[in-house]
């Protein structure tokens, strides 16, 4: 159906669906402003108003009754907005939560007392990190629910999980926190993989992959209560968010999606597996603390607070 496009002053959009026009579009000025509530409690008025404007421009139209159909829809900043955010080409997923990491860490770094915020180091900011699990468990499920790039861009995922490593990997690296060194460059390296390889972007295994953080909200209440069952549910959150679910991202990797699908000698699968003999590494701290109450090297408080330094998860 061919239509006649009318935009007014009031910065609103009319569509008229009509049968016989000349050309497929026309882009036409009104000189008067109509509101949204004058069409709701005047249509026959405003049908009038605009059938005789349209007469004064000399354009060919139906009768009124080819009105029948007209729709209104605001013009929307948003859209166009999102749009530009969500596209292929903008830089905006890395840079806006770059920024905020960035202040975030320097903050930190500010040597003032009694700060607004927070006086804890960056990497101690429980509440900040939750940000980030949570961003990007958020993002995740927007991504996998939608499953349609021209919507919602996996690379949106991508970045703002991209970016918080940057910084990680900075700080984890000035303190010589080598777990959390080699656990920041696996998920860059796998965030660099999962931007270029077309059959993970395409599977959208970095929105999949967001999902380990699901355990981390256990973690940081555990540490903050020193409830035990506290740490009995983030220790079975942690056993199906990573150590179940990263061999089965590991096995649609390798049955792929009917068109491609990857080696197990391929770089990227390697690269899961070293990240997953990561993530048994804490596993086992976490068994051991289950199974001996965190006593075996002195007080039970001192080894869960090693612990929580240890096992600290983004």
């Amino acid at each position: 159906m061919l239509e006649y496009r009318i935009n007014l002053a009031s910065s609103q959009l009319f569509r008229f669906p009509l049968s016989s026009c000349p050309s497929s579009s026309y882009i036409l000025p009104v000189p008067f402003i109509l509101s949204t509530y004058d069409y709701l409690h005047s249509p026959s008025v405003v049908t009038s108003t605009l059938q005789s404007s349209l007469n004064d421009l000399q354009i060919d139209t139906m009768s009124s009754s080819t009105f029948d159909a007209i729709t209104i829809t605001n013009s929307n900043s948003f859209t166009f907005t999102w749009e530009a955010f969500n596209s292929e080409e903008s830089c905006l997923p890395f840079v806006v939560p770059l920024v905020v990491w960035v202040w975030s860490y320097l903050y930190c770094q500010f040597p003032a007392k009694n700060k607004l915020l927070t006086d804890l180091p960056w990497h101690e900011w429980h509440e900040l990190h939750n940000i980030h699990n949570m961003g990007a468990i958020v993002l995740a499920c927007i991504s996998l629910y939608l499953q349609d790039d021209t919507v919602f861009n996996e690379r949106v995922v991508i970045l703002f999980n991209f970016s918080y490593f940057v910084v990680d990997l900075y700080d984890t690296g000035s303190r010589l926190d080598i777990p959390f060194v080699l656990h920041a460059i696996f998920c860059l390296l796998l965030g660099y993989i999962n931007y270029t390889t077309p059959l993970a972007r395409h599977l959208r295994m970095n929105s999949k992959a967001a999902l380990l953080e699901l355990s981390s909200p256990f973690l940081h209440v555990s540490k903050r209560t020193r409830v035990p069952w506290h740490f009995v549910l983030f220790a079975l959150s942690f056993t199906l968010c990573r150590i179940v679910w990263i061999p089965v991202m590991m096995q649609q990797l390798l049955e792929g999606d009917g068109n491609e699908k990857l080696e197990p000698t391929d770089i990227p699968i390697i690269l899961v597996g070293l990240f997953y003999i990561l993530n048994w590494f804490w596993y086992l701290k976490i068994l051991r603390i289950l199974f001996t109450g965190g006593k075996e090297s002195g007080s039970g408080s001192s080894s869960k607070d090693e612990e929580g330094k240890e096992k600290k998860q983004r």
